[in-house]
């Protein structure tokens, strides 16, 4: 982001063997959808059940600006901020409550293609979280992932649910 804004928090971007030494991550896309507050808050419950991290995912789609080729960077630019905007404050959300900062990833292109690709080189990632309005796209990814897809469905009350803890091999 071009401005320091105080209500974000810094993100350490971590990868390589480094990125190995870290607990599981319960990985979310982050999206403006209806879906996505109870969706973070399940991921959240699931990392702190399994001293785990939340990550968050926004792709960032490149076919709104591949007609505009003498635009393209601006345009890029633009969705990149707006996607570091709201996923930080996301991020911020998780790190009050968790304790702990989440992965990010924001990605350019095609959103399923980014995602299998991230959770194939992300060995931390345990877990992919999605809303339940997001059937289709678990559908589409199960053939594709070497990872758990959870659906959370749209009426769980998340404080009623007691403990979550995903058992190792």
């Amino acid at each position: 982001m071009s401005e320091k804004d105080d209500s974000v928090i810094d993100v350490e971007i971590v990868e390589g063997e480094e990125a190995k030494k870290f607990p599981p991550v319960f990985l979310v896309i982050a999206d403006e959808g209806d879906e996505f507050d109870l969706t973070l808050d399940y991921a959240l419950k699931l990392a702190i059940c399994n001293e785990g991290r939340v990550g968050l995912f926004y792709a960032i789609s490149d076919e709104e600006f591949q007609t505009w080729a003498g635009v393209e960077d601006q345009l890029y630019q633009e969705l990149r901020e707006q996607a570091e905007k709201f996923t930080y404050k996301a991020a911020k959300k998780v790190e009050v409550v968790s304790g702990h900062k989440p992965s990010m990833y924001l990605p350019k292109g095609d959103l399923k293609a980014n995602l299998v690709e991230t959770v194939k080189n992300d060995p931390n990632i345990a877990m992919l979280v999605l809303g339940s309005g997001s059937g289709s796209v678990a559908t589409s990814l199960l053939a594709k992932m070497s990872v758990p897809i959870v659906l959370v469905p749209e009426k769980l009350v998340v404080e009623n649910v007691k403990d979550v803890k995903v058992e190792e091999e």
